[in-house]
């Protein structure tokens, strides 16, 4: 991860540094890296919910509709961590998940346009997503067990936060997102969902 955000810095700031000094117009694409940290909860049928860490890594493509409205999509990597308690036995659950997001943000001012460029822009977005649990480890002091490819569900998410535009090809953000399954993993004796995800995070964008 940090090779990926060292090779993005070095290309944008040679971009910025490299381009003639002319009216600037808005890149209409981009590619998004970010890393969100947080908590949710795994909604087990038939069990107690299990309260866990969350951390998740987007990879999107982005499409500036205008100066206000963006889609973004792309894949998601993420895992979920928690500690329970089996038969008087205590165990760590991992859940890693595969995602495939499509989101809208609609951004609105906080400046005006300042030298090189930049400026401030709060986003709100919302968007829709396909989760597939590639892969759950259950690992106790005695012995370890997972299983793979355990099915497909659908969620939602909202987000808020601040873009800063530093340059024509540079953007950073800091957000607060909210997520939640819709519909439930369902294969053989898995019946679950992730509810009440809430995350900071933490992006990166490089236009070109």
């Amino acid at each position: 991860m940090k090779n990926i955000f060292t090779a993005l810095f070095m290309l944008s700031f040679t971009l910025m540094f490299s381009q003639d000094v002319v009216e600037e117009k808005q890149n209409k694409y981009g590619f998004e890296v970010t890393a969100k940290f947080g908590s949710s909860k795994l909604d087990l049928k038939d069990a107690v919910d299990l309260n866990g860490s969350f951390s998740a890594g987007d990879f999107l493509f982005v499409y500036r509709l205008n100066e206000k409205s963006t889609l973004k999509s792309g894949v998601t990597l993420a895992e979920f961590n928690s500690n329970f308690t089996s038969l008087g036995e205590t165990a760590s659950l991992k859940n890693t998940y595969l995602q495939i997001p499509l989101k809208y943000f609609y951004a609105t001012s906080l400046s005006n346009n300042a030298l090189n460029n930049s400026k401030i822009n709060m986003l709100f977005g919302i968007g829709i997503n396909a989760n597939h649990l590639y892969k759950s480890e259950v690992e106790t002091t005695l012995s370890t067990s997972s299983d793979k490819n355990l099915g497909w569900n659908f969620g939602s998410s909202f987000e808020m936060g601040l873009d800063f535009t530093f340059s024509k090809y540079m953007n950073f953000g800091i957000f607060y997102e909210a997520m939640s399954d819709i519909t439930r993993i369902k294969k053989d004796d898995i019946n679950q969902k992730l509810i009440s995800t809430n995350l900071v995070k933490f992006s990166y964008i490089l236009n070109f």
